[in-house]
């Protein structure tokens, strides 16, 4: 659905992963995206949902270095590995520098500007009710491309919330999270209100 300043946009998929019903919804402001993504299944799996932001980031204190490697898919071309496994609620600031990249727009690659310089993106993650590991990492751009950073669960089914404050002044001011496993709310409270 679509109104004048915000969008939302949902997907359920139970053919990429045999017995795994996914669902994400994303919910998208001027100022904020909602990000929920929920795995349900009988059996146990290993859930991972990768982001991928741009920006020097400042990391809360709990990620510590991670000395193994990954050899499966993607995360093996990952360095500077860290990570932390907590319950808690934690933000992430990533500032922009001001870099310029090309996008497909229109069928047509078009330059854009990622972030003004300085412009400060929050990736806030609520307080869940199971454990989760975070895992930082570089990918083949090192430094100079995206930060990599992946929630990873163990579990039959999860659901993994998160809100991305694209506002560059903190609009986001608490972030609050509920449900009774299989069906989850967020609320994002803001100066305006939630």
């Amino acid at each position: 659905g679509r109104t004048k300043d915000e969008q939302h946009a949902a997907v359920v998929c139970d053919e990429a992963v045999s017995g795994v019903m996914q669902d994400r919804s994303v919910y998208m402001t001027d100022e904020y995206i909602v990000d929920i993504f929920g795995a349900f299944s009988r059996l146990e799996h290993t859930y991972d949902l990768v982001w991928h932001l741009r920006g020097t980031p400042s990391l809360p204190d709990g990620f510590k270095p991670l000395d193994k490697k990954y050899e499966n898919g993607g995360y093996r071309m990952l360095t500077n590995l860290a990570s932390c496994e907590t319950k808690a609620a934690w933000t992430a600031e990533f500032t922009a520098k001001g870099q310029s990249f090309t996008r497909l727009e229109h069928n047509k690659m078009t330059p854009f500007q990622c972030g003004e310089l300085g412009h400060v993106t929050r990736f806030i993650v609520p307080e869940v009710s199971e454990p989760t590991e975070y895992v930082t990492g570089h990918g083949v751009k090192g430094e100079d491309g995206p930060l990599t950073i992946f929630a990873r669960r163990h579990a039959k089914s999860t659901v993994f919330c998160t809100v991305i404050d694209i506002s560059g002044r903190n609009a986001v001011l608490d972030v609050k999270r509920g449900g009774d496993g299989l069906s989850t709310w967020v609320e994002v409270v803001t100066a305006a209100g939630s």
